[in-house]
């Protein structure tokens, strides 16, 4: 494994968009879960932390426009719904690879239903 990870030949960036993202260890394991998929592809996992209270429709791209793929956490509190759903909808417009873990799939399903369905109801 140290071989592996001592000669990894790429790198990937990865946004973790969620509300602790000041407390790395919150995330701990879907980090490490990352890195050692990196290792995998031998690809070093860049994980660029994303404060949802940050993010909003009018700088959605600063935040996210490098990114290779867009990691949205579980939760299960609402604040920051509407961010993470629009979040959710920029990935989905701009054809961003999109991991979904727990309410983040949950969220991934209502924008979906909402925006190409146009069930604005729906949650």
């Amino acid at each position: 494994m140290i071989k592996t990870i001592n000669n990894l030949a790429g790198e990937a960036n990865i946004a973790i968009v969620g509300k602790y993202v000041q407390l790395h260890n919150a995330y701990l394991s879907i980090n490490e879960a990352l890195k050692h998929a990196g290792y995998v592809y031998g690809k070093k996992i860049n994980i660029n932390w994303v404060l949802a209270d940050n993010v909003n429709e009018d700088n959605a791209d600063e935040y996210l426009k490098n990114e290779d793929e867009i990691l949205i956490p579980g939760g299960f509190i609402t604040r920051k719904i509407d961010v993470k759903l629009l979040i959710i909808k920029y990935v989905r417009e701009n054809n961003i690879p999109f991991l979904r873990i727990c309410l983040g799939m949950q969220l991934a399903t209502i924008e979906f239903v909402r925006n190409i369905f146009k069930i604005k109801d729906v949650n």
